[in-house]
């Protein structure tokens, strides 16, 4: 942090980027290990709505203990919309990890964003599922637009085929079949 600290107070740009089109901001946040640091870059210019060569924004990333952190206390710099090239908000990133709470990402989930489709037509809670984040998907069934959030993917996949490819098979399952009805024989475009 203090080496930092020095590059920043001596000129060096908080918003330079490497060969990934990754700034410092998109670095540290994705590293997650301190929260310090990404709060020191704010302070020094650093641009929380730059893009990297995939469009992500800093907070394109896993959910981790210094996004928790970034989430609370700038949301004056957060653009939810913001999609990377696979069609991917932050709220994707957010749900797509095991270690994400409701709690801590429920304000990103608007009525405009929630039923937002990555390139493959996965949703938020295709995310948590196939993540096993029985939490998570328990609020996002909640959700007034489950209808269009629990859609197919563009390849057929329900709900069940991403929750048999979680690490919680079972307990997923039957989260889901508990909050609504889903046909249990319904195939992929695969066949499967």
């Amino acid at each position: 942090m203090d080496i930092i600290k020095m590059l920043l107070e001596n000129g060096a740009d908080a918003n330079t980027s490497n060969n990934k089109g990754e700034t410092p901001l998109h670095i540290s946040l994705r590293i997650g290990r301190d929260y310090t640091c990404a709060r020191k870059l704010i302070s020094m210019g650093a641009d929380a709505t730059r893009e990297d060569k995939d469009a992500r924004t800093p907070l394109h990333s896993f959910f981790n203990d210094a996004i928790s952190y970034f989430l609370r206390l700038h949301r004056e710099y957060i653009d939810a919309d913001a999609q990377d090239t696979r069609g991917m908000t932050m709220s994707h990133w957010a749900c797509w990890t095991s270690k994400s709470v409701p709690e801590e990402i429920a304000w990103a989930f608007t009525s405009s964003t929630s039923t937002t489709l990555d390139v493959h037509g996965k949703s938020f809670l295709h995310f948590a599922v196939e993540r096993g984040n029985i939490a998570l998907v328990q609020y996002l069934l909640s959700s007034p637009q489950i209808s269009e959030m629990s859609a197919s993917d563009f390849e057929g996949r329900t709900l069940l085929h991403y929750a048999t490819a979680s690490g919680r098979a079972v307990q997923m399952m039957d989260t889901i079949m508990r909050h609504m009805r889903i046909d249990v024989q319904a195939t992929d475009n695969h066949g499967r």
